[in-house]
């Protein structure tokens, strides 16, 4: 075999192959998806039907190959085994289905099975054998002729040699082997590696290229190519010959001796020559259908290679069209992510705009907060300065006050003891008056006045002791109200301290409920600040933890990260610890973190109804619930049990009707036993529309590990329910206590005032008390000095008596200067009154001074202290501010750079996304372009495969016309003996026949008719293959009537007797024989398969006189551009 032959039969055994790869293995071939595999020529690409047959039969080969030398060249077993096999091969995919007409058995052994299509060789292994030879001799002499020419192998040629391995690895895996060297192993036998595939290649290939090329280099024109026709026409004219002997009949004669002789007569001889035409028109039909058949080979195949070539071209172009489609639809996705990379940059811009605004309203905030603070700083500076001025003021008006005050006490004391003197003198000047009238009255009597006298003392001994009662009464008053201003005094001081105090506490209160009040507006955060959870902060804060975190409103009404809302959420857990209890299972722990992302979840789905995904936990979501475990526990529980009812989860019941719905995954969480940790989210806040109401999200991991971060503290539920609780009390008692402190200081403040004033009126009751005893004690005074007075008067009064008339002389002079001296006592007295009053007047309204200068000093000093707090508040004010700003400004800057980043990464992805569309404008084209070539191809292979079909139609016919020749010839060798013995069966029978030929007159008719039917049907049949169908339903009508009329002969001669029945059998035979030998034949055609290099053939007659036969020349001729028929 040369090279091009072997390059040749890698072609088609590549084209065959992939025509039946895509019967047996669509499903694989699909599955591979190697769109891009380009067929091209090798010599090792089995067919897979012969791949099967030699995987599954390696005894068939050749197994021990022993090398060879070849000039110069030595080749191994292995590369000779290879040779041998690729041979075996050719052979095979070239004859295909017809391998069983040219006598090769693919399930025998080679060296067992005779080879019938040379007689060269004994074996099909001799002849495979030789072709491998051959085949490597000649490629031997092409390569060293290439080598000596300078022709090597180019990178188109390594790259064909690597796609014929690319193929080599496919069908491995194809065939379920492990590695190509196996598979070589199996189909080419041991030693073949792909190292000697791959050098046996290179050579073929080599050679195929020498070839080609010099091939390729030789040009005639056809007056040279005549030219050499008539200068060589003897060796191109080639002649084949077959002979067919008939021997004719002899007749029985005695010859001029009388002896019995045998001879051929004029009648047998031509009989004899009849059938030699019969049979030379046979193997003239047959030489003609054998050419028919060469022609429908050839043309089925063209047709083959035409299909083949189309569907690689299709194969080609869809590959270009799926690779143009892959890649429009790769560039459409690159263009989609473009775009949502352009979406996520202004999404980033957007959230990075949104932080620098809020970082600039932060900042202008703080900034004003901080403006504020130094405003109240200033002011309260001022304040305080200002205060500090008035408490100077305050206390030096104390001080004036102070010593008015004094001063108007001893003015009072003065005015006082003028007043007390006065009204002594007055009472002297009066009891003076009364005596010295008494006295001239007491005179003016008869008895002197002495029994009244008398009367007078005893009365004003009485007045006396009376007043001096009074007196001692009024000092003990005095003392009680002294007693009391000291009392009222210490407790008005001591009121006014509480009062303070009272103020302070309350300050401090409201302080402490100012920030108690912040905390429970951050809610969650500042609870889990307040405990160290920094994680679970930055899981409320922090949008590099948290994806959604814009669905967290801290602290706000119905949110999830309300600390009533947390509370809510650990008394769910509670009950979630005790479903599992029920189950059997030990209770969940409470994470800090897991709390936080449950929040954030519970968050996310008040407008959302789906996972956020947002945190590797596992999570049960609830959506309208009251308790969502009404839905989680009992409604899923059911379900799940009825779908364990049948001991499988197949969602269907233990009747087998289906379970719907089929959904018990939050169920299964909350009972997962592997699960220990969990956090629980509650909000109000839920907005899907129809739904509404609460949220709930629960989330579990197995460990702390499960969580991705720090888990914060782990606790039982109940411990971290008691210490939450205990925080938000303290958080919302605060301003109650707040409230407590202010009405206490109120309270404070009232008593204090209430003790100054009562100080003041016991100030006030202690100065009419201390008036009162003056005046008692005067009046006890003058009550005793007018007993004394009274005493002395009666006393003069009985020593008067005895000067009587000068006594009363004496005593009305007396009396008128006693009532002089009392008018003037009443005018002093008068005139002290009114310098006491007016100095009482002075002490109160010094007193009143006093009072209004404490109430100053005590407003002074409360505003300082305002003024000190408000600094202190403002001081820190302006610390959180620049907190605030310094942060703002970081965030700011943040925000510009990720900003910055966001348009940076929207331009990068605009420029990709425009290149992605010009990219896929390109594939758009592309795609385009190889629809077309698809189409195209296409249409060759509709155009192939109708003239396969035609080609196909053709054999066909050819074949059986071929079959009926070589039957007809068969037939006619074998009439000589046939007849004999139908002659003698129709001797036998000739005695017989008469007597049932009128029963068979009838039958004749009929079957006359029926074999008109048929023989009419049969020639149609072999008339047209196209109507092959309906030729054979004909034939099957025919031979059905036929067999109707054979059915009404054989009732007929049931009515004859038996002997008739016997005759007409043997008569029917004998028939038969006549009709055998005649060239009627009722053969069907056959299927057969011809060698697709079988010669054309001329059939011509020659008799040979004398020798009793007829021989039967036929003759093929070859010329040099190919063979033809010849007249002979």
């Amino acid at each position: 075999m040369s090279a091009s032959q072997d390059k040749k039969r890698r072609t088609d055994e590549r084209a065959l192959g992939t025509e039946r790869r895509q019967v047996a293995s669509q499903k694989e071939a699909k599955e591979r998806k190697q769109s891009k595999i380009k067929w091209t020529v090798g010599s090792i690409i089995v067919v897979l039907l012969v791949a099967a047959i030699l995987i599954g039969n390696s005894s068939l080969f050749y197994t021990a190959r022993p090398a060879l030398q070849v000039g110069d060249v030595k080749y191994s077993s292995a590369e000779v085994n290879y040779a041998y096999r690729s041979a075996y091969l050719t052979f095979c995919n070239q004859y295909g289905s017809y391998l069983s007409y040219v006598g090769l058995d693919t399930s025998k052994a080679l060296d067992e099975q005779e080879c019938r299509i040379s007689d060269d060789f004994d074996t099909w292994d001799d002849y495979f054998k030789d072709a491998a030879e051959k085949n490597l001799v000649q490629v031997t002499a092409l390569c060293d002729a290439a080598q000596k020419a300078g022709v090597t192998l180019d990178e188109d040629d390594q790259h064909e040699i690597d796609e014929q391995f690319s193929y080599l690895e496919l069908t491995a895996k194809q065939y379920k082997y492990n590695s190509v060297s196996k598979y070589l192993q199996a189909a080419y036998g041991n030693g073949v590696t792909k190292k000697v595939v791959r050098h046996m290649l290179e050579r073929s290939e080599l050679a195929t290229k020498y070839s080609q090329q010099q091939y390729d280099s030789y040009t005639y024109t056809p007056e040279e190519i005549a030219a050499s026709y008539a200068e060589n026409k003897n060796s191109c004219d080639t002649f084949n010959y077959q002979y067919y002997f008939v021997q004719a009949d002899t007749e029985d004669s005695t010859d001029d001796d009388g002896n019995a002789t045998s001879k051929t007569t004029d009648a047998t001889m031509a009989a004899a020559k009849a059938t030699a035409d019969k049979i030379a028109a046979a193997q003239q039909a047959a030489n003609t259908a054998s050419n028919a058949i060469n022609d429908a080979n050839k043309a089925m195949q063209q047709a083959s290679d035409n299909q083949s070539k189309a569907e690689a071209d299709k194969r080609t172009a869809q590959t270009a069209k799926d690779e143009a489609t892959a890649e429009s639809a790769s560039h459409q996705q690159a263009a989609d992510k473009a775009q949502t990379d352009i979406d996520a940059a202004d999404r980033q811009a957007t959230d990075a705009q949104k932080k620098a605004d809020a970082a600039d309203t932060a900042i202008s905030d703080a900034q004003k907060k901080a403006g504020r603070a130094d405003a109240d700083a200033k002011k309260a500076a001022a304040d305080k300065a200002a205060a500090e001025k008035e408490l100077a003021a305050a206390k030096q008006q104390q001080a004036t006050a102070t010593g008015d005050k004094t001063k108007a006490d001893e003015a009072v004391n003065v005015a006082q003891a003028k007043l007390d003197a006065a009204r002594q003198a007055e009472a002297k000047a009066l009891e003076a008056k009364r005596k010295a009238d008494a006295k001239v009255e007491q005179l003016s009597k008869d008895d002197g006045g002495l029994s009244d006298l008398a009367a007078k003392l005893k009365a004003a001994k009485k007045a006396a002791a009376d007043a001096a009662t009074a007196q001692q009464k009024a000092e003990q008053a005095q003392k009680d109200a002294d007693k009391a201003v000291s009392d009222s005094s210490s407790n008005a001081e001591a009121k006014q301290q509480a009062a303070a105090d009272a103020k302070s506490e309350a300050d401090a209160k409201k302080e402490a409920a100012d920030e108690a009040q912040d905390k429970l507006s951050q809610g969650a955060v500042a609870y889990f600040g307040d405990k160290g959870a920094s994680q679970a902060v930055k899981v409320l804060t922090d949008p590099t933890v948290t994806e959604y975190l814009d669905a967290i409103h801290n602290g706000a009404k119905g949110d999830a990260t309300t600390l009533d809302n947390m509370i809510e959420a650990l008394k769910f857990i509670q009950e979630a610890n005790q479903l599992r209890a029920k189950e059997g299972l030990q209770p969940l722990k409470v994470s800090d973190t897991l709390m936080a992302q449950a929040m954030a979840d519970a968050d996310y789905a008040n407008n959302n109804v789906n996972h956020p995904l947002q945190f590797p936990a596992s999570e049960n979501l609830a959506w309208g619930y009251t308790d969502p475990f009404k839905g989680w526990y009992d409604t899923e529980k059911s379900m799940y049990e009825k779908d364990m009812s049948d001991g499988v989860l197949d969602c269907k019941a233990s009747d087998g009707k289906p379970v719907k719905p089929c959904a018990y995954g939050h169920y299964t969480t909350l009972v997962n036993p592997d699960l220990t940790l969990t956090g629980f989210g509650v909000s109000q806040n839920g907005n899907i529309t129809g739904i509404g109401g609460n949220t709930h999200s629960q989330l579990f991991t197995e460990n702390a590990n499960g969580i991705g971060s720090d888990a914060g503290r782990i606790m039982n539920v109940d411990a971290y329910l008691t210490d939450l609780t205990a925080y938000r009390d303290s958080l919302t008692g605060a301003d109650a206590a707040y409230q407590t402190a202010l009405s206490k200081s109120k309270q404070a403040a009232q008593d204090a005032s209430d003790a100054a004033k009562a100080l003041a009126a016991a100030q006030q009751s202690a100065r009419k008390a201390a008036e009162e005893a003056q005046q008692a004690a005067q009046k006890a005074r003058d009550l005793q000095a007018a007993a004394d007075e009274a005493q002395k008067a009666y006393d003069e009064a009985v020593k008067a008596n005895e000067d009587k008339a000068k006594a009363l002389e004496e005593a009305r002079k007396d009396q008128a200067d006693k009532n002089a001296a009392y008018s003037a006592a009443q005018q002093a007295t008068k005139e002290a009154r009114s310098g006491a009053d007016a100095a009482t007047d002075a002490q109160t309204a010094a007193q009143t001074a006093v009072d209004k200068a404490n109430t100053a000093v005590a407003a002074a000093q409360a505003k300082i202290d305002t003024a000190d707090k408000l600094t202190q508040t403002a001081a820190k004010n302006k610390t959180d501010a620049e907190a605030a700003i310094k942060q703002a400004n970081t965030d700011k800057t943040k925000a510009a750079a990720d900003l910055a980043a966001a348009k940076a990464a929207k331009a990068e992805a605009e420029k990709a996304k425009q290149a992605a569309l010009d990219a896929k404008t390109v594939s758009d084209a592309k795609v385009e372009a190889a629809a077309k070539q698809v189409k195209a191809a296409d249409e060759a292979i509709a155009d192939a495969k109708a003239a396969y079909a035609k080609a196909k139609d053709d054999l066909n016919a050819a074949t059986g016309k071929l079959n009926d020749a070589q039957n007809t010839i068969k037939r006619l060798q074998n009439a000589e003996e046939n007849l004999k013995k139908a002659n003698a069966k129709l001797t036998e029978a000739q005695s017989k026949l008469d007597e049932a030929n009128k029963a068979k007159d009838e039958a004749d008719k009929a079957y006359e008719k029926a074999k008109a039917d048929y023989d009419a049907k049969l020639a149609d049949k072999q008339a047209s293959d196209k109507e092959l169908a309906a030729a054979k339903q004909a034939e099957a009508e025919a031979r059905k009537k036929a067999e109707e009329e054979a059915k009404k002969q054989q009732e007929a001669q049931k009515k004859a007797d038996q002997a008739k029945k016997d005759a007409e059998a043997k008569k029917q035979k004998a028939e038969q024989a006549k009709k055998q030998a005649a060239g009627v034949t009722n053969n069907g055609l056959a299927s057969t398969g011809s060698d697709t290099t079988a010669i054309a053939t001329l059939a011509a007659i020659m008799t040979i006189a004398g020798a009793g036969c007829v021989l039967v020349k036929v003759r093929s001729a070859k010329h040099a551009d190919g063979w033809h028929a010849v007249e002979d």
